[in-house]
């Protein structure tokens, strides 16, 4: 029974798929062990994972898969798979879908990941997974619900306690949220959401999960000073060497985001959600100009926003 399914969803990968996901594409490529005495622990990766995740591949090779998975989520993975081995029920096999690993400094990476299965008969049972990142340096792709030339910025979060379980790099370079500070990364769970968001509480599930979103405040502006972040001794590897204070300082700000809830999933007992959020400005911040370039006789014009400081 369980060689039928996973022959039928190894079928799925029709030409198309073997475009999208063939070695010629940026697809990262994970082989992971799926049996019982070595079960999650990583066979092989190719070279893009350096590219996505900032990992070599010495680094992962013979790691758990959990090594790439965000604590509250990877503490569990090894059951996942357990199940899916009992029971033959292919929940995420085959399936296209939006998933948060870990980089080598500790932040989410947005990725599609599509996962099949190849049985052989020397090496036993193995999950390949194919792995795609869709956030370019924290732009989003256009086609979105939340379409815009600006940074979009994702945080995961616990539905049950509130607890920061992963956050963007762009976090940390636009407000100066810190990897350091996310539960799972050798802190605790007492940086929540309503640290940062006072006021998200006040909208409805409904609300976030609008494909419009709602603007709601995001302070990090006493992040510095409570957390100690930046000071002598305590996080400054977080901050980029030779930066100047005040550059440091503007990331610590009050500003107003719209934000969407773009994921809601239950993991056994633990519900985990993943906000989008993008920066917004008042009408009377902005000022707009047109710039020309010349591109050989082409010339473009390009009407630009720039923010007044």
């Amino acid at each position: 029974e369980y060689v039928d399914k996973s022959s039928a969803v190894n079928k799925q990968f029709i030409d198309n798929d073997h475009l999208k996901y063939g070695e010629n594409s940026s697809t990262c490529i994970l082989t992971v062990s799926g049996n019982l005495g070595s079960l999650g622990v990583i066979k092989n990766v190719n070279n893009e994972i350096t590219r996505i995740l900032n990992f070599s591949k010495p680094d992962l090779i013979g790691q758990n898969i959990s090594r790439i998975i965000p604590k509250i989520i990877g503490d569990l993975h090894d059951g996942f798979m357990r199940n899916y081995f009992e029971t033959s029920d292919p929940k995420v096999i085959g399936h296209e879908r939006l998933v948060f690993p870990l980089n080598k400094d500790g932040y989410i990476v947005p990725c599609s990941l599509m996962i099949k299965v190849l049985p052989n008969l020397d090496e036993g049972i193995r999950l390949v997974g194919f792995l795609k990142d869709v956030d370019k340096d924290g732009t989003f792709a256009k086609g979105g619900d939340m379409e815009t030339d600006e940074k979009v910025h994702h945080i995961m979060y616990s539905g049950d306690t509130g607890a920061i379980h992963g956050i963007t790099h762009s976090c940390k370079r636009e407000f100066g949220i810190p990897a350091s500070l996310v539960s799972g990364a050798g802190a605790t769970n007492d940086f929540t959401m309503d640290i940062i968001f006072p006021d998200l509480a006040s909208h409805t599930l409904e609300d976030l999960k609008n494909p419009a979103g709602v603007v709601t405040t995001l302070d990090t502006s006493t992040l510095q000073q409570n957390y100690l972040l930046g000071d002598s001794g305590s996080n400054e590897s977080e901050y980029d060497e030779g930066e100047e204070e005040e550059e440091k300082e503007k990331r610590f700000k009050k500003t107003n985001v719209r934000v969407v809830l773009a994921e809601d999933t239950d993991y056994q007992d633990t519900n985990i959600k993943v906000l989008k959020l993008v920066e917004v400005y008042d009408e009377g911040e902005f000022k707009r100009e047109v710039s020309v370039r010349v591109d050989g006789e082409k010339q473009i014009e390009k009407e630009v926003s720039q923010r007044v400081d």
